[in-house]
């Protein structure tokens, strides 16, 4: 048994080098990297996060704001509400996705407060990111605040960087 046991032990401390071995020789992750795309006559806001100015798209309530893309392609959107100074807890919302300005998607969220956020007299919630799949061809990809307590969004249009070939 003991035998046994050696063996077992020698076999995992074997597994463990070979795998330690491949994680350091392992070239690094490449993180995709999001192109911010801008979108024509949109309200412009600056929002601060942890201190670093971010710049964003101001969405009122049953507004459109809406951008063209060339496909297939993914974009993301990535989404903040707007809540009245000193929410805490968490408000429901509802935004319409549009595609070729007709509803293709119904989303309900939830705005929480993100405390590392902040914009004049709001409180900010935190980032929510909707990825979409633009068919082949040229098409406008919208988005509306279609219900809900934020009486306003902050919305970035999105596309993965391609790499140079």
């Amino acid at each position: 048994m003991a035998k046994f046991a050696s063996h077992a032990v020698h076999d995992f401390r074997a597994a463990a080098v070979a795998l330690a071995a491949a994680w350091l020789s392992a070239p690094p992750s490449t993180a995709m990297a999001w192109e911010t795309v801008a979108v024509p006559m949109a309200r412009a806001s600056t929002l601060t996060v942890g201190g670093v100015p971010q710049h964003w798209n101001r969405l009122e309530a049953e507004a459109v704001l809406v951008t063209e893309f060339e496909g297939p392609r993914d974009v993301r959107i990535d989404v903040r509400g707007l809540l009245p100074a000193g929410t805490r807890d968490p408000v429901p919302y509802v935004l319409e996705l549009l595609l070729d300005g007709r509803p293709h998607d119904c989303l309900r969220l939830s705005a929480k407060v993100d405390p590392r956020a902040s914009l004049s007299d709001y409180a900010v919630a935190k980032r929510r990111k909707i990825d979409v799949r633009v068919p082949s061809g040229r098409h406008s990809v919208g988005l509306r605040l279609a219900a809900g307590n934020p009486n306003a969004i902050l919305a970035h249009f999105r596309l993965v960087e391609r790499p140079e070939e």
